[in-house]
């Protein structure tokens, strides 16, 4: 038990099938998503995982994020309509960048990300060979423009995308 609440995935029926858990709009909030976080690695075929409109912020996405990183057949994450900040950018930029790492799609919509955040992750995909699917909609990237304007050391999220694309290996077909 963490903080009185027993772990969900005990509601999961047939753990060792289940490929997708889809908890979008659940309204989970941070103390259960940080209970979930430590059965994730009882469910070793999950294959996609849906954490949208969750209420989430920067640290339960980060502690989600760190788990996810632990199930290499995890290949689809949607933790869109929450809100990311830099401990769950950071973590989700180490998760790209690993060799290991089989992520095929990545949707990030209204995830509160900002062009620092966006450039953190998106620098990690330069090297990534398996992502497919990016949807980076909806968020506050190329705020930072007039500031690259009078500073152009200031990298805005839509710099850094194009920077990836230019010299990225990711078979990225959808963006």
């Amino acid at each position: 038990l963490i903080d009185g609440l027993i772990p969900l995935s005990s509601a999961v029926l047939r753990r060792e099938l289940t490929s997708t858990l889809d908890m979008a709009g659940q309204g989970l909030g941070g103390k259960r998503i940080i209970a979930l976080c430590s059965a994730l690695d009882a469910m070793p075929f999950l294959r996609c995982v849906n954490f949208s409109d969750n209420r989430l912020t920067d640290l339960p996405l980060h502690a989600l994020i760190k788990s996810l990183r632990q199930l290499p057949s995890v290949v689809e994450i949607d933790l869109s309509d929450n809100s990311m900040g830099n401990k769950a950018s950071r973590e989700l930029s180490d998760m790209l960048a690993e060799k290991k790492c089989c992520l095929r799609k990545l949707t990030l919509r209204n995830a509160g990300l900002n062009d620092k955040e966006a450039v953190m992750f998106v620098e990690a995909l330069v090297d990534n060979t398996v992502l497919e699917d990016l949807d980076l909609s909806r968020n506050s990237i190329g705020t930072n423009e007039a500031e690259n304007v009078i500073n152009p050391s200031v990298k805005t999220g839509a710099e850094a995308l194009g920077d990836m694309l230019l010299k990225n290996h990711t078979p990225l077909a959808v963006l």
